[in-house]
């Protein structure tokens, strides 16, 4: 692994790390992430909660707010902030066309 360990941020996936991360000279968010199997990626955007990723989720912490799925604001993550990050891929806007995140594979 071309990282040091202590230079990896942990994620909800066991075999994904977030390597950076930062913001854009335009304020977009991004970060980057590398697997135990050498993929790497990086994701800019925030999360609208739009819920395209969650449609057919049991996680009990994702609450529907009654907005139409593909809108912002769709569900609520209870555990946001109370969990670590969880990863991404840039196919999140082929599958999920309405979510805010767009990647590239590094």
């Amino acid at each position: 692994m071309p990282y040091a360990p202590e230079l990896l941020l942990a994620t909800e996936d066991p075999h994904c790390w977030i390597t950076g991360q930062g913001t854009d000279a335009d304020g977009t968010p991004w970060v980057k992430y590398l697997t135990d199997d050498g993929d790497r990626w990086i994701i800019r955007g925030k999360c609208n909660q739009c819920g395209e990723c969650e449609v057919g989720t049991t996680n009990p912490n994702i609450v529907w707010t009654g907005i139409p799925v593909g809108q912002a604001g769709a569900c609520v993550d209870l555990a946001y902030g109370h969990r670590k990050d969880v990863p991404v891929r840039p196919e999140i806007s082929k599958y999920c066309p309405s979510c805010t995140l767009r990647g590239e594979y590094l």
